[in-house]
């Protein structure tokens, strides 16, 4: 944005740092097209994408004391832009390793292809598992098998069950993350570059 027809791009950071809604408008109006393309690009559902929008540029609001610090919005907003999707998408990983969590059953195909791609990323997050951990986890989750069921079926005390389900939980939940990280990496350069 070089010029919003009132202001240069550093006297609307300047005016939107003072509170100017009118100024935030304008700001909103230059950008807000990238991140909706953003958003859809890696969730692949409009009201997502919208949801990012606006998450986004309340960040904006929220903190638009430091814009007066700010020398390149572009790459401050996709800053935001990525952080705001990763913990979005880190946020339904996290739904999905819950074992207790009502199941939501998807309503459109961009909500399928979703759930699909979760589900891919789960399976391949429970591979990475040691065997013994591994074995523990399915029949704890799959298998729904209490703790000491667990110990019994695998020989093993339930000290050691309890060790095997956090250290495997954990697991799960750190190559989702590192998986859902490069998934925004990878969709903010083809973005914002």
């Amino acid at each position: 944005m070089a010029d919003n027809g009132l202001y240069s791009e550093k006297e609307l950071l300047l005016r939107v740092a003072e509170g100017d809604e009118k100024a935030f408008r304008g700001l909103f109006d230059d950008h807000r097209e990238r991140i909706y393309a953003f958003g859809l690009y890696m969730t692949h559902s409009h009201v997502i994408a919208e949801d990012l929008v606006q998450e986004v540029f309340m960040r904006v609001w929220s903190s638009r004391q430091k814009l007066t610090r700010v020398t390149h919005f572009r790459a401050y907003l996709k800053t935001i832009a990525r952080n705001a999707a990763f913990d979005h998408l880190r946020l339904l990983a996290a739904e999905k390793l819950l074992p207790d969590a009502p199941a939501s059953i998807p309503e459109t195909g961009e909500q399928i292809t979703i759930a699909r791609q979760y589900e891919q990323m789960y399976r391949e997050a429970i591979q990475t598992l040691s065997p013994a951990r591994k074995r523990a986890y399915l029949l704890s989750r799959q298998s729904g098998m209490k703790n000491e069921e667990i110990a019994a079926e695998m020989g093993i005390s339930l000290y050691t069950v309890k060790e095997h389900l956090k250290l495997a939980a954990r697991k799960i939940r750190t190559e989702m993350e590192r998986k859902t990280g490069l998934m925004i990496l990878i969709a903010a350069f083809g973005f914002f570059n």
